[in-house]
């Protein structure tokens, strides 16, 4: 099978399936072979061990309107590929398989589907990119270490969407949506550091000149 070799794939688009492993195969044949192979045998219905499918090369091929061979190729490529397993084969009589769902055929073959990136504004990853994604009208995406970075600045999910909202409505919208989150971050980033300089120049002016400290307004006087 293409690719049996290859680690686990990400993707962007959809969740791994029997379509994404067989559209690999070298016969295009493959894929209406299958389909119709696991209708007829039962599909989720049935156990592993019942989802039996026979048919002679011949009747597929006058089904499906293909030549014999090219039927023939097409189930020696999915037996190969772990999507068939051979139960019986006989001259003269009909090749008996046991059909494997993507579920079977995924536990016996242990790091071969691709996997679907998980976005924060698909609904799978982090609320807080579901919401600015939201916010800009869905023209804006978030990826998931953008938002953790935002996250780590330790400000609540509340406040980081009003400053996006304010900063949406002032600039953002005028940018190229790509450019927004490294934007935006600095943004923060710029309006985390002006908060944590007056909390410290508060902390400053608290410490008098003459040695006072005033701690909740209750004066301490030093010796």
């Amino acid at each position: 099978m293409e690719n049996s070799s290859l680690p686990q794939l990400e993707n962007e688009y959809f969740h791994c399936s029997w379509e994404w492993h067989i559209a690999r195969l070298p016969h295009s044949v493959c894929a209406v072979i299958y389909s119709l192979a696991f209708r007829v045998s039962g599909r989720r219905e049935q156990e592993l061990s019942k989802r039996y499918f026979f048919a002679s090369a011949k009747s597929l091929a006058t089904y499906f309107n293909y030549s014999e061979g090219h039927i023939g190729r097409g189930l020696r490529e999915l037996e190969k590929a772990g999507f068939f397993q051979l139960i019986a084969r006989k001259k003269f009589r009909p090749t008996h398989y046991r059909v494997l769902s993507h579920e079977d055929w995924a536990a016996k073959h242990k790091g071969q589907c691709t996997a679907k990136v998980e976005f924060p504004w698909t609904g799978e990853g982090d609320p807080l990119g579901q919401s600015l994604w939201k916010m800009s009208g869905g023209q804006v995406k978030f990826a998931d270490f953008q938002v953790k970075s935002l996250r780590k600045m330790g400000m609540d999910a509340n406040t980081i969407e009003q400053e996006f909202s304010s900063f949406w409505e002032n600039t953002g919208h005028r940018m190229k949506p790509i450019k927004v989150p490294p934007t935006f971050y600095m943004h923060m980033k710029s309006a985390s550091q002006a908060a944590q300089g007056s909390i410290t120049k508060g902390i400053e002016n608290a410490l008098l000149p003459s040695g006072i400290y005033a701690p909740n307004c209750r004066a301490l006087v030093s010796g």
